[in-house]
């Protein structure tokens, strides 16, 4: 399937699926939170037509918690995929091949800005090729990983916070000073403190934007 010398089949030549009880299809997706952690798993089951986008964003919020997602810098920014091997009880990353990388890519362009997994095109291409075409997960072979990487809006938001913060003690400082105190010792405080804010708040940033480029 992902060998260099055989690509995933494109899904423009895809027949429309619709998918049921009877005959629903599955998807696993996966995500590793950090580099050394152990990937976690979800298995999913569509059973209503055009609905696959639905449960991989379903499946996003269960394998991620709410407060990791609200606090961390990174974000689902891509797919990949990788093999699983329940026999031997271990997960593998194969080599894949171009045409497959565009397909994952332009899977994830779909996944971001439609609501819809249209015409099941999708959900058709996956069972073809990552369960192949099989309706018992125990014969899947590929699981569908969602692969976190920095989020610029994050990025802003968390930069800008430190200096709103900085602002605004220092203008609570100057706006509340204690009585007979120098008004020149009293600005020159707050925003010795505000400076002291951003400072720090930039040093780590800086710590931030290093690690990233060294992980790329």
């Amino acid at each position: 399937m992902v060998n260099s010398d055989r690509d995933l089949e494109g899904t423009g030549s895809r027949q429309h699926s619709i998918a049921s009880e009877v005959d629903r299809k599955d998807i696993v997706v996966g995500i590793r939170a950090k580099e050394e952690s152990v990937l976690q798993e979800k298995i999913l089951f569509v059973v209503v037509q055009e609905d696959l986008f639905k449960q991989i964003r379903y499946a996003e919020r269960q394998l991620r918690h709410p407060l990791r997602r609200l606090l961390s810098l990174k974000r689902v920014g891509a797919f990949g995929l990788y093999r699983c091997h329940p026999l031997q009880d271990y997960h593998s990353h194969p080599d894949i091949s171009d045409e497959t990388k565009r397909c994952l890519a332009e899977l994830y362009r779909s996944y971001r800005t439609e609501k819809r997994d249209y015409q099941d095109r999708w959900m058709t291409w996956i069972h073809a090729n990552f369960n192949n075409g099989s309706n018992n997960p125990k014969d899947g072979t590929y699981t569908l990983q969602l692969l976190l990487q920095w989020s610029p809006i994050k990025l802003i938001i968390w930069s800008l916070v430190p200096i709103l913060l900085s602002l605004a003690i220092g203008l609570w400082y100057m706006i509340n000073p204690y009585p007979g105190e120098d008004h020149v010792v009293v600005v020159q405080t707050a925003w010795t403190i505000a400076s002291y804010i951003v400072t720090t708040a930039a040093r780590e940033q800086n710590m931030v934007y290093s690690y990233a480029m060294c992980k790329r």
